[in-house]
């Protein structure tokens, strides 16, 4: 289920969570149709234990479901933020693309 709305205040960059099931939300209760959102670790420090330089959760949420893939990018910050940017809309191309073959 959804966890936040759009207009929800965004909490401080370092506190934001890198999990699946604490991932933002921010396209339920808008009137978005697609809303990408993004959190993990891009390095180079930040890492614990549990979650390494390089975890990134991306979520696609819609007015009807909200799909989520993790990745483990490696230790390289720039390639981390880029290959973040380009699994999300790579999420968001696929969605559209077979939304209405189901």
């Amino acid at each position: 289920g959804c966890q936040r709305r759009a207009d929800t205040p965004r909490q401080p960059r370092q506190q934001l969570p890198v999990s699946e099931e604490e991932r933002p939300c921010p396209a339920c209760g808008s009137s978005l149709d697609y809303c990408i959102s993004t959190t993990g670790i891009a390095g180079p420090g930040g890492a614990t234990d549990t979650k390494p330089v390089g975890l990134v959760w991306v979520g696609l949420a819609t007015k009807d479901q909200v799909i989520t893939r993790k990745f483990n990018f490696g230790d390289n910050r720039e390639r981390n933020m880029l290959r973040t940017a380009l699994s999300s809309l790579n999420l968001l191309r696929y969605f559209i693309l077979t939304e209405n073959k189901n």
